[in-house]
């Protein structure tokens, strides 16, 4: 009885140490400062694409996630210029070193948002005014001579009046003009249908008249190739009349 009691012990035992424990993974967090977990869609950049040479703007890097919530990541992202000659980031803060166009990219949890920056050259310092010249001393007023009688006094002859200057006519005052452009999205931020996106140096804008040709604008993303129809404002703004993809 006892040896058999003792084998029955000894197959308990070898059973439980042939048993292996598993422990589920334990899920790594995605969320940010935004509180959310969902996954990003799409990083937007904005802020002002034409800076002076010297001077410094500050960009903004926008996360818009699946779910529909937005954050602000700029303090998150990884900034880079593909032109420092031109322009350096850093944080957000673009610094113009020289004219020319350069690339702004901010990447953040493998998804990317690019801006095109122009930067034109630094305005000059005003001459300074000429210093007035030293008035010359007046020479001494020399003794007066004898001379013959004076005629009678005719009086002094008019001066003639100075015909006024004509007054410069102000020149025509520039108006919106027809254009269009083709080229590669990049900086889209908005919602639809009134978004903002960058095609080379010019910001694009639509609005609830836009026609989308394509798909509609919710389908627009950063590296699409477009081709937008509008007009051409004042400040070199382009409002789209139509974009197609």
């Amino acid at each position: 009885m006892r040896r058999l009691f003792t084998i029955a012990l000894l197959a308990t035992l070898l059973g439980a140490c042939g048993r292996t424990s598993t422990t589920a993974p334990t899920a790594v967090s995605t969320s940010d400062t935004s509180g959310s977990t969902a996954a990003i869609q799409t990083i937007s950049i904005t802020g002002n694409s034409n800076v002076a040479a010297n001077e410094t703007a500050q960009l903004r890097a926008t996360a818009r996630r699946i779910d529909g919530s937005e954050a602000d990541v700029t303090g998150l992202v990884t900034w880079s210029s593909d032109n420092t000659d031109v322009a350096t980031v850093s944080a957000g803060t673009v610094t113009a070193r020289g004219p020319g166009t350069a690339r702004i990219r901010g990447s953040y949890q493998g998804v990317a948002g690019e801006m095109t920056i122009t930067v034109t050259a630094a305005t000059g310092s005003p001459a300074p005014s000429p210093s007035p010249s030293p008035a010359p001393d007046p020479s001494p007023d020399p003794s007066p001579s004898p001379g013959p009688s004076p005629s009678p006094d005719q009086g002094p002859s008019p001066s003639p009046s100075p015909s006024p200057s004509p007054s410069p006519s102000p020149g025509p005052t520039p108006s919106p003009s027809p254009g269009t452009l083709t080229g590669t999205v990049s900086g889209l931020a908005g919602t639809c249908p009134a978004v903002a996106f960058t095609v080379g140096a010019t910001l694009i804008v639509t609005n609830p008249s836009t026609s989308f040709s394509g798909g509609q604008c919710t389908g627009l993303n950063i590296g699409d190739v477009v081709t937008a129809q509008g007009t051409i404002q004042v400040d070199g703004t382009m409002v789209a009349q139509t974009v197609t993809r």
